[in-house]
């Protein structure tokens, strides 16, 4: 986050993490379309140039996708969107996960932040980058 929105905290840690949100938010005057951009780069920075077509091939198509993917959410995010659970999805099968209340948008206060720094670019992401609809 720190390199793609040239700003650094002095706070640490997950409160530092929020100021930097909310400083790209509101002092960069990017508008929703380049927050989201913002991103979904991070996102493809973290998973390499690797991962988007091995999950693509390997996990994307196939209906078992979902479930796993939904498996490292809880322990993996957890620091991201608060206390979270496996769940079943809207079609009632396996691969949903639940998050109680999100940790981001409770702390940040902020629904602009939740849908453009988290929500929206995630779910592109996903879609987009890793084939499969979240």
């Amino acid at each position: 986050v720190q390199r793609e929105i040239a700003y650094v905290s002095p706070l640490e840690g997950y409160p530092g993490f929020l100021e930097e949100a909310k400083y790209y938010m509101t002092q960069t005057k990017a508008n929703k379309e380049q927050q989201q951009g913002m991103v979904k780069n991070i996102l493809r920075t973290v998973c390499g140039p690797a991962v988007p077509p091995v999950y693509r091939t390997f996990m994307a198509p196939w209906p078992w996708s979902p479930f796993f993917t939904a498996l490292f959410t809880p322990p993996f995010f957890k620091f991201l969107v608060g206390p979270n659970r496996w769940a079943l999805r809207n079609d009632e099968a396996l691969g949903g996960v639940y998050v109680e209340r999100c940790r981001f948008l409770e702390e940040t206060g902020c629904k602009g932040l939740c849908l453009n720094l988290c929500k929206i670019p995630t779910q592109e992401f996903f879609r987009e980058t890793l084939g499969m609809d979240v």
